[in-house]
C-alpha cells in the first residue's frame, strides 16, 4: 500500500514538472530572422504586408520580413529577434528584411529616422546591417541614430560602440564612426570623414535617456563644421514629429 502511494505521488510530481514545462515552452519561443514585434506605438501609423494589404497596428503584433512601415504623424518601437531594439520616429518609411538574404540588411529605411539600440554580437554572429538609399551601415552592437532626408542624404549619428558606414559609389571606402562622432552620405558621394556631435549640454540637464540619445539631430550649439572643406552643418530638420 505504502508502495502505491509513494508511486502515485511521483507520478503527480513528475505530471506537474510536465505540464509546468509545457505552460513555459511559449514564453521561451523566439522569433524567427528578420521578424519583430511592435513593442508599443503612437499616433498615426500605416503598416502593410508585402502584398500591399494593409494590416492592424497592434502593440505586441508580429511582423514578418517585407512589411512596410510609415509612421506619418506617429512613432512605435519595434523589438527585434535578438534582443535589439528600433525606434521609428515620425514621418518615417521602412521596410522590415531578412539579414539572411537581402543583402544582409535587417532594416531598410527609406526616409526619416530610427534610433537603433543593437545588442551587442559575439564571435561568428553576423553583424547588424541598416541600408539607405546611399549608403550601408554595419554594427556588431552599439546605439546610433539614422537620419535620411527627402534627397536621400544620410546621417549616422553614433552614441556608443562604434559603426561602419559605406556608402553606394563603387570603390568608396567605408569610415568607421566613433561614439560622440557623425557621419553623412550624399547621393553618388563617399561617405564623409567623420566629425563631433555637439550637443548644448545645458539644455540636456535632467533629460530622460532617450532625449539624450536622440538630440544630436536637432539640437546643436554654434560649431560648424566648414573646416573640412564643403561639408555643411547637418540637416537641421526639426523633432516636431518625434515623441
Amino acid at each position: 500500500m505504502r508502495s502505491a502511494t509513494v508511486c502515485c505521488i511521483t507520478f503527480a510530481f513528475l505530471f506537474l514538472l510536465s505540464a509546468q514545462g509545457q505552460t513555459q515552452a511559449p514564453q521561451q519561443a523566439s522569433l524567427a530572422v528578420g521578424q519583430v514585434t511592435i513593442a508599443s506605438i503612437k499616433g498615426e501609423v500605416a503598416i502593410r504586408a508585402a502584398d500591399g494589404a494593409t494590416m492592424p497596428t497592434l502593440r505586441g503584433q508580429t511582423l514578418v520580413p517585407g512589411t512596410l512601415i510609415e509612421t506619418r504623424k506617429g512613432s512605435l518601437v519595434l523589438d527585434l529577434a535578438d534582443g535589439s531594439q528600433a525606434q521609428v520616429k515620425g514621418n518615417t518609411r521602412l521596410v522590415l528584411k531578412d539579414a539572411t538574404k537581402d543583402q544582409g540588411f535587417s532594416i531598410e529605411l527609406f526616409l526619416g529616422k530610427v534610433l537603433t539600440k543593437i545588442k551587442k554580437r559575439l564571435g561568428a554572429e553576423p553583424s547588424f546591417r541598416m541600408g539607405t538609399p546611399t549608403a550601408v551601415i554595419t554594427v556588431r552592437g552599439t546605439q546610433f541614430l539614422t537620419q535620411v532626408d527627402k534627397k536621400g542624404k544620410t546621417e549616422v549619428y553614433v552614441y556608443e560602440g562604434v559603426v561602419e558606414v559605406a556608402g553606394l559609389l563603387p570603390g568608396s571606402r567605408p569610415v568607421f564612426v566613433r561614439p560622440g562622432f557623425w557621419t553623412d552620405v550624399p547621393p553618388h558621394r563617399p561617405a564623409r570623414e567623420p566629425s563631433e556631435i555637439y550637443l548644448n549640454r545645458r539644455s540636456m540637464r535632467g533629460a530622460s535617456e532617450d532625449e539624450r540619445w536622440g538630440s544630436a539631430a536637432s539640437d546643436r550649439i554654434g560649431r560648424d563644421r566648414s573646416e573640412s572643406g564643403d561639408r555643411q552643418q547637418p540637416s537641421q530638420q526639426t523633432e516636431k514629429d518625434d515623441d
